[in-house]
């Protein structure tokens, strides 16, 4: 019963979820049947099995139903977590990156340089060009990079005589 109630607490611990004086209620139950009951309405697992260890009469049975369900919840628990962590970390990101963007922007626009118009010109030769949509896919994803680059860069300044030179060339003719 111990190794039940110590998955249950790192159960818990690990999914955030119960309140402390809940918990510490299941815990003192001196009924051991009915702290299982307890127990395993509080984590989340699937009906069937919360069903199968409540109608589990064998004691020692019943125990073993819950330890494995509670040991797979804190699994599924951890993996939450870690998911959780890495979709934080991944929009922390990508909102710096629009962050820093738009700073960049708006120092662009302090220092007199108006990308802005220079992008949507971009946008209005491609589209007004007679060619495949291939190609006018594949030019509308370079302005797209241009538009996040920083004005000043040299990988910039490459993207700008490439588009320069793409949306010169005599495509329908």
């Amino acid at each position: 019963i111990e190794q039940g109630r110590r998955l249950f607490v790192k159960y818990i611990t690990e999914s955030g979820s119960g309140e402390a004086e809940g918990i510490l209620g299941i815990m003192h139950t001196s009924n051991v049947s009915q702290m299982i009951d307890l127990m395993t309405a509080n984590v989340k697992m699937p009906v069937e099995i919360k069903q199968s260890i409540l109608e589990c009469l064998d004691f020692s049975q019943r125990l073993e139903l819950f330890t494995n369900a509670v040991a797979d919840a804190i699994k599924f628990a951890e993996l939450d977590k870690m998911i959780e962590r890495k979709v934080r970390r991944n929009l922390d990101r990508h909102q710096k990156e629009y962050y820093l963007q738009e700073q960049i922007r708006t120092i662009q626009a302090e220092l007199g340089h108006n990308l802005d118009s220079e992008i949507d010109e971009y946008y209005k030769k491609a589209e007004a060009l007679q060619c495949s949509d291939d190609i006018k896919t594949k030019l509308k994803k370079e302005i797209s990079k241009l538009e996040k680059m920083s004005f000043s860069s040299a990988e910039s300044n490459v993207l700008r005589t490439y588009l320069d030179f793409a949306l010169s060339l005599p495509w329908g003719k």
